[in-house]
């Protein structure tokens, strides 16, 4: 539930008036609820990576993420194909490393 936890520190943070610039989330769902999730008009960008295989033994599969507001937040939602809840970590982990370094690189 680390992407559900992550994504309601950056409502906290926006009910404390603080900017997100980036926001990483991977393969983030509610248990026994929507895949989706809304993201929080404070986030400037939100790399989501999810996949739609339903995992046992909890059964867990991700979703796309959407904006808050599409005018102040951009969301990048990427279907990992051929992964599933387990693996989806190490399938995603060199994309996020370029977008963070990117990140990193373009506010330099």
């Amino acid at each position: 539930m680390g992407g559900i936890n992550i994504n309601n520190l950056a409502s906290e943070l926006q009910n404390e008036g603080i900017q997100v610039e980036a926001l990483f989330t991977v393969d983030a769902y509610k248990p026994l609820t929507s895949s989706e999730q809304e993201i929080s008009s404070n986030v400037e960008v939100n790399w989501n990576f999810y996949q739609t295989s339903i995992t046992p033994p909890f059964f867990s599969k991700g979703g796309i993420n959407y904006a808050e507001s599409s005018n102040l937040t951009t969301v990048i939602n990427t279907l990992k194909e051929n992964s599933n809840h387990k693996n989806i970590d190490e399938k995603t982990n060199s994309a996020i490393f370029r977008a963070f370094a990117g990140k990193i690189i373009h506010n330099k």
